[in-house]
């Protein structure tokens, strides 16, 4: 089983090298591949968000996905898969453009994280429908991202993603759930009024 899906992650990034590779994707997705170390763009949104009383709640929302993303995936997950990257599996697919990870290839953080934050974005009650399809198109870029440089295995973008996803309504999830008990305690703690003996 392990042996076909390699086989087939390995095909589909050698299809991509042999039909996508181009000076003009190389930056591009160089950009997005290297913002994606640190989740810049996420980040940014984030404390963006913080700056906005009513979106407050939903700049929390949106680091902690983000935390969240990060420390399931590069914090656990890879260190107990411990999977190679392609580039050292297959040489053919190395490509020096942008930096070669050290770290285990399972599963993706760059999507993970990406999608975390746009889970969230699309939670949101935003009126405007295209910050959320933005939100996705930018995360699908940088996943895709790494397919192109050949850091990460098709299984490791997918997985990374649906961990992203999975992060993303976790956070969602806590912090409504802390939001909601801090408002049941201000109101049960709130003054009482004497009763009317009139």
């Amino acid at each position: 089983m392990y042996d076909a899906i390699l086989a087939t992650d390995l095909s589909i990034l050698h299809a991509i090298k042999s039909t996508l590779t181009c000076m003009p994707l190389d930056w591009f997705l160089g950009f997005l591949t290297l913002q994606g170390e640190i989740g810049a763009i996420g980040i940014v949104c984030g404390l963006a968000l913080l700056f906005k009383k009513e979106y407050r709640i939903y700049g929390v929302m949106l680091l902690l996905a983000m935390l969240f993303a990060s420390a399931l995936t590069s914090g656990l997950i890879k260190n107990l898969v411990q999977r190679p990257r392609p580039f050292i599996v297959d040489p053919a697919l190395l490509n020096t453009f942008v930096r070669l990870p050290s770290s285990t290839s399972f599963p993706s953080t760059h999507s993970s994280v990406s999608f975390a934050a746009a889970t969230v974005i699309c939670l949101m009650p935003l009126k405007h429908r295209w910050i959320k399809v933005a939100a996705v198109v930018l995360a699908a870029a940088t996943a895709f991202s790494r397919l192109y440089f050949g850091v990460h295995f098709p299984t490791d973008v997918l997985f990374g993603t649906l961990f992203g996803i999975a992060s993303g309504f976790a956070a969602w999830a806590l912090v409504n759930a802390v939001e909601q008990r801090r408002q049941r305690l201000r109101s049960g703690n709130g003054p009482t009024v004497p009763p009317d003996e009139s």
